[in-house]
């Protein structure tokens, strides 16, 4: 196994921070959560109403229960308003986390190739 000369670890050791390496890990850390993550609470509240809606138009559509018919409606105008709004988020939450994402791993990528260009002749191998 070949060894570094104390040349070239003075001079690798002087031309990248280790530290930097660690925080490539803590960015793809952060990175393996799922995206929209932080909507997990407004999408169980829509899966709620969702069924709860069902519930109502049950009674309202096939047990002819036409008392419940005005909650029907305004859940499900309520709930269209919420999914149209939800959507957007999502839609703009996506785009924004898959930009972050890219820029990420292009930043890790350019951390990786830094480090391996300060490889030293001397640790080449003539396999």
């Amino acid at each position: 196994m070949s060894s570094m000369s104390y040349e070239e670890w003075k001079y690798l050791n002087q031309h990248f921070e280790t530290v930097d390496l660690l925080a490539a890990v803590n960015l793809l850390y952060r990175l393996i959560n799922p995206p929209g993550e932080h909507l997990a609470g407004r999408l169980l509240d829509l899966r709620r109403n969702l069924i709860q809606l069902y519930q109502l138009a049950t009674d309202v559509v096939d047990k002819g229960v036409t008392t419940n018919a005005q909650e029907m409606f305004d859940l499900s105008l309520a709930l269209e308003i919420e999914l149209s709004d939800l959507t957007e988020l999502l839609a703009s939450t996506l785009e924004t986390e898959l930009s972050d994402l890219i820029e990420s791993l292009a930043a890790i990528q350019r951390l990786l190739s830094k480090l391996n260009a300060l490889r030293p002749d001397s640790l080449t191998s003539d396999e």
